[in-house]
């Protein structure tokens, strides 16, 4: 199984052409480490790079319409749920809940201190085709409870 990527530089990119295959989830785990290492300002052209499960057709810009299908992968924001700002206890919670599923979670521009938001990634077993993705998606927001 191929796990994909789309990097955009910041929010206001829309060239596609950056993507990244990679053949190992341990992979592709260790570029988002890599990724997010370094914290950009948020929002605006100096922001941190934003990643999309989305592969793009050929000479095409970010558009639903031009996405063929996500690379193995897909991740849900975490902004508006409490969960213990201790890191042991927020990994118990989210292990609680979402244990059953592989997964890595790592922090987004927006979280502060007192009030953590986060990203989960979740691994796919099959890449999600583009007539597929908003079933989908309604489907992943069913089971992880919006």
């Amino acid at each position: 199984m191929n796990y994909e990527l789309t990097i955009f530089k910041n929010q206001f990119d829309n060239k596609t052409h950056r993507h990244m295959v990679l053949d190992d989830w341990d992979k592709f785990v260790n570029v988002l480490k890599n990724m997010y290492k370094e914290k950009g300002e948020k929002g605006g052209n100096n922001s941190s790079p934003l990643i999309s499960p989305a592969v793009f057709e050929v000479d095409t810009t970010r558009s639903n319409k031009s996405t063929r299908y996500w690379g193995g992968w897909c991740c849900v924001d975490v902004d508006d749920h409490t969960f213990s700002r201790d890191v042991q206890v927020l990994d118990e919670q989210l292990h609680k809940l979402f244990g059953e599923y592989d997964y890595v979670v790592y922090n987004t521009a927006s979280s502060r201190d007192d009030h953590l938001k986060f990203r989960i990634v979740f691994r796919l077993d099959e890449h999600i085709e583009n007539e597929r993705i908003k079933a989908f998606w309604y489907a992943l927001n069913t089971e992880l409870g919006e």
